[in-house]
């Protein structure tokens, strides 16, 4: 058997309930056995604002 694919996948939504990550967690699921799917939370990371 070959080694299996491995992805690193992130919602861009940090909404609790989100769709987005909802569908993520699914494919995670639902994924051939060939294939691995880690799903990176964004939420610890701070956001970005820019001085004027």
């Amino acid at each position: 058997m070959s080694e299996p694919i491995h992805v690193l996948a992130f919602s861009g939504s940090l909404r609790k309930n989100s769709y987005n990550t909802a569908l993520l967690h699914l494919a995670r699921e639902l994924k051939p056995a060939d294939l691995e799917i880690e799903i990176f939370d964004l939420a610890p990371i701070p956001l970005y604002k820019q001085r004027p």
